[in-house]
């Protein structure tokens, strides 16, 4: 089972790899330093502006630490054929689990620890706390997560762990109430309870894997969620053949659908019902319009806050791209006669009006008490320049790249 464990585990590191590679290509990069940068000097000023413990402080703080605890699930890697291959080792699957566990665990501690550490300065001056404090608010994050594993992997052997209410108490209920009482009562109260809470589990698991059997069903079906997920986020960058798309009617938006496209012309009809009825694509946009949204909001520094304006459009277009060669595997687009020329206007007009749809989004996120009319001119002709430049120039040779 160790080799079995070491086998599986390097098999799934080459397949992230391969992955993150196509991810952070220079493009992206480049974009997350932007980002990124601009998300630290907005958080800095908005520290700068914090003289004292706030009242909203501690309650921010537990629904972040809430949030960052939900990060890092099981990986098993056990795959579709082992319920039928190792059946008879079901026993000694057990040792393979406990190796499993051991490295999603090693995984999520790194995430959580990461979490605290940027939110380490908010509790500081925001909450008021202490550096003992924090230290102590992370250890108990962390042990918090590894009973949140144990339970995870409990859920895997006893079938009453499965239960929605069983799934409320051990992701949410838990970890809130050992939050309150880090956060409000004591701090080395609250990592008792949670080192209580983690021998308890850790019993548990012992207790259940003596007695009980795998439910091969269970862990199969969990690890092939786990993997959809992290296939579906790598789909938003490059093709994955293992994606499985999802379609949904959203019957409230047919008038945006008239509005993208053309509804007379083929590709017209394809893009604009591809663009609002796929799960893909129309998600992402509607995300990194958000996330865009709410970033140049809260940046008031002038020249950074058009950088940021013109990179989320840049973003949102790197997305749409894939738009293009999406009904390319449809045989009835090459039995209707229609040019090449005609798909590429088409899919010209959807891009062009989604880019406006998005700047007008952005434009209006930047609308603050006291707006810089100035600046708002300047991202609109910056917006408009861009959105023409991607339409004519960047579309173009990424679909000729394509070909």
């Amino acid at each position: 089972m160790d080799k079995l464990f070491q086998t599986r585990l390097k098999k799934h590191l080459l397949m992230l790899m391969k992955y993150w590679k196509l991810v952070f290509n220079d493009h992206f990069i480049i974009a997350l330093f932007f980002m990124f940068g601009a998300l630290a000097y907005g958080y800095s000023q908005a520290l700068n502006q914090i003289k004292a413990p706030v009242w909203w402080g501690k309650p921010v703080i537990l629904v972040i630490l809430l949030l960052v605890i939900q990060l890092g699930r099981l990986a098993t890697m056990i795959e579709k054929p082992d319920p039928v291959f190792l059946l008879p080792q079901t026993k000694q699957i057990n040792r393979y689990l406990q190796h499993a566990k051991n490295y999603s665990l090693l995984m999520a501690v790194l995430i959580t620890l990461a979490g605290v550490g940027v939110l380490s300065p908010f509790m500081a001056v925001g909450g008021g706390m202490k550096t003992t404090t924090i230290i102590l608010v992370a250890m108990t994050a962390v042990l918090t997560k590894a009973m949140w594993m144990n339970w995870k992997l409990l859920s895997l052997y006893d079938r009453k762990w499965q239960l929605s209410s069983s799934v409320v108490i051990s992701k949410w209920l838990a970890p809130v109430l050992l939050y309150v009482v880090s956060l409000y009562v004591s701090s080395v109260l609250a990592l008792v309870l949670s080192i209580i809470g983690l021998g308890c589990s850790i019993c548990l698991v012992v207790k259940a894997q003596g007695i009980q059997v795998l439910d091969w069903r269970t862990a199969v079906v969990d690890e092939a969620n786990r993997m959809q997920k992290n296939y579906r986020f790598f789909n938003l960058f490059t093709d994955v053949p293992l994606v499985q798309g999802t379609v949904h009617r959203r019957r409230y938006l047919d008038w945006l659908i008239k509005l993208l496209g053309d509804q007379k012309s083929t590709y017209g009809y394809l893009f604009s019902r591809g663009l609002i009825r796929g799960a893909d694509i129309s998600g992402l946009i509607v995300r990194l319009t958000v996330v865009g949204m709410l970033i140049v909001f809260f940046i008031p520094q002038g020249w950074l806050n058009v950088v940021i304006f013109a990179l989320f459009i840049y973003l949102v277009s790197v997305q749409l791209v894939s738009l293009y060669s999406q009904f390319d595997n449809s045989v009835f687009v090459y039995i209707y006669p229609v040019t090449n020329i005609e798909k590429q206007i088409q899919f010209k007009k959807i891009v062009t009006k989604v880019l406006s749809i998005v700047t007008l989004c952005l434009l209006i996120s930047s609308l603050t008490e006291n707006p810089d009319w100035i600046m708002m001119g300047i991202k609109l002709i910056l917006g408009l320049v861009e959105i023409g430049l991607i339409s004519t120039v960047y579309l173009k040779s990424r679909i000729q790249s394509k070909a």
